[in-house]
């Protein structure tokens, strides 16, 4: 499966994706249980996605409740300087 050339390191500005590492930019990240409340069963693709571009940090299986975080590369990547920054990205803020 190819990305539109619009992609950004494998991830396309307004994606479910692309939203999951906006919410993980937060203090402390996220557990998986509440990126599941968040973005519904949407997550679990966009997280296997996002772990093989070497984006975010799951824990290991059978941790279910464990903080998901981000690699170095994606806090650099949404940085407010980042080319996937939320200010130059999406068009509205919501379920950020």
């Amino acid at each position: 499966m190819t990305r539109p050339s619009k992609a950004i390191e494998g991830v396309v500005p307004g994606s479910t994706d692309h939203r999951i590492l906006l919410a993980l930019r937060g203090a402390g990240g996220m557990t998986s249980d509440q990126l599941c409340n968040r973005f519904g069963t949407y997550q679990s693709g966009a997280l296997h996605r996002l772990k093989q571009a070497g984006l975010v940090d799951l824990p290991a299986i059978g941790l279910k409740g464990k903080q998901i975080s981000l690699t170095d590369k994606a806090k650099e990547l949404t940085s407010p300087h980042g080319p996937l920054n939320r200010r130059n990205t999406l068009i509205t803020y919501c379920q950020l």
